[in-house]
């Protein structure tokens, strides 16, 4: 039987992190014991107040071992991880990737074959597309809100956040074919093995097993039915991004296979749906907790202004991003932050979090990081990642999470009615009250 900890110790408010974990150490003298007591605790601290908890770590131990891993949580360092990406690798998602997916961009770290991959799907995606699909995120945000509009609560998770990017990137992909509903259903539970199993549970395994055998087949089908569309209608324009990549399959230098292609969109859904749905929801969250922050960015989006909204939405998710951090594992014996006083040798097969969060508040490179201040410089921001696994999709993501929160926020006085549920940590419903304005 698992143990767990007692009551009173997860309230001592008046101790430190730190202390806590000291308590522990102190009380049992078996170290599996007192490892297993320290990792729910630190678990629990991740999920509940990350913030408070990485900027402790930051200012006293900056480079912090953990029972099973490495919390980094300076700047400096977070990037030294996050851009050495020879040492820290995403091999501890390759082997997930390739069984939930197949060999795609997020299975593969710097090599010719991910330099080819991710050519050709710059081409199928052009940065200049971003126009295109900032039409698609306004069509398919206001369909959403005629159908919520009368009603005086709504669904702030399943009726808008979860499935406002799966209508518009099913549309840009050019898979409207598929409902935005199977789309939700299999994203999360592909997602949760990839980037959340971190224990390898079977049964989420079996559940994404089950999510890929049933969206693959389907989206193989429309690729072969494309196929023959195209070939019918050569004169066909290349809009979507399934058409491009078909189209350019016809150049040896830019050809992929069609289970490449089916692999590249299926791994799009996966890695997009629930982030971009999750962004959404704390950015919405955060700003309605800042009544006066919250009237400037309501300003803001009844002004049209997308560069404006954008600004208190980032910065919104800067204290309540969709993820804390990202895990790496140190592929050889490598120095953290060599030189300084804190540099720590890492032993290769090490697990690394790099905790972003934390390094979105150290006052060694942002510039009063507890205040909420709009026009923060883009590197304040690293919802994105950095180094060869930059987001794929970032530029589409700095259209469309803004863009679904300036749409949202005029709808009228928004309230939120109720808590929060959530699917093992995912954010499953949260009733939002809408009181409209009286002309």
């Amino acid at each position: 039987m698992t143990t767990l900890i007692n009551s009173e110790s997860l309230s001592q408010k008046n101790k430190s992190f730190i202390q806590q974990l000291q308590d522990i150490s102190n009380q049992f003298s078996e170290l599996e014991k007192s490892n297993q007591m320290k990792a729910q605790l630190i678990a629990k601290w991740m999920e509940e107040t990350p913030l408070d908890f990485f900027n402790e770590l930051r200012d006293r131990q900056p480079i912090f071992a953990a029972p099973s891993f490495i919390i980094v949580t300076r700047y400096a360092d977070v990037m030294e991880v996050f851009n050495n990406d020879e040492i820290f690798t995403i091999d501890i998602f390759k082997d997930k990737v390739l069984r939930d997916i197949g060999p795609f961009l997020l299975s593969m770290n710097n090599s010719p074959e991910y330099e080819r991959q991710k050519s050709i799907l710059r081409l199928a995606f052009p940065r200049e597309d971003a126009n295109n699909f900032h039409k698609i995120v306004v069509e398919e945000s206001h369909k959403l809100l005629e159908k919520i509009a009368a009603s005086e609560t709504f669904d702030l998770v399943s009726q808008y956040a979860r499935l406002l990017p799966a209508l518009a990137i099913r549309r840009y992909l050019g898979l409207e074919e598929i409902s935005p509903e199977k789309i939700v259903q299999w994203t999360r539970p592909l997602f949760r093995d990839v980037f959340a199993n971190i224990p390898n549970d079977p049964q989420v395994k079996q559940e994404a097993a089950a999510a890929h055998d049933e969206a693959a087949p389907l989206i193989d089908n429309l690729i072969a039915r494309r196929h023959e569309y195209l070939k019918k209608n050569p004169q066909q324009p290349a809009i979507t991004v399934l058409d491009r990549l078909l189209t350019m399959q016809a150049i040896p230098a830019t050809y992929m296979s069609d289970r490449e292609i089916s692999n590249c969109l299926l791994g799009f859904f996966m890695g997009t749906i629930d982030l971009t749905a999750i962004a959404i929801i704390k950015a919405v969250v955060d700003l309605l907790k800042r009544p006066t922050i919250l009237a400037a960015a309501i300003e803001a989006a009844k002004q049209q202004s997308d560069e404006a909204i954008a600004a208190y939405v980032w910065e919104a998710l800067r204290f309540n991003p969709p993820g804390t951090g990202l895990f790496r594992l140190c592929k050889q014996d490598y120095t953290l932050a060599g030189g300084t006083e804190r540099e720590t040798h890492i032993k290769a097969g090490t697990l690394i979090y790099s905790a972003s969060l934390a390094a979105m508040h150290d006052p060694a490179h942002i510039d009063r990081p507890t205040e909420f201040r709009v026009g923060r410089p883009q590197q304040s921001y690293l919802f994105f990642e950095s180094g060869i696994h930059t987001c794929f999709g970032k530029y589409f993501s700095l259209v469309q999470i803004p863009l679904a929160v300036k749409v949202l926020l005029p709808l009228g006085k928004l309230e939120i009615a109720g808590k929060m549920t959530k699917d093992r940590g995912f954010p499953e419903s949260l009733p939002i009250k809408v009181v409209k304005s009286v002309k």
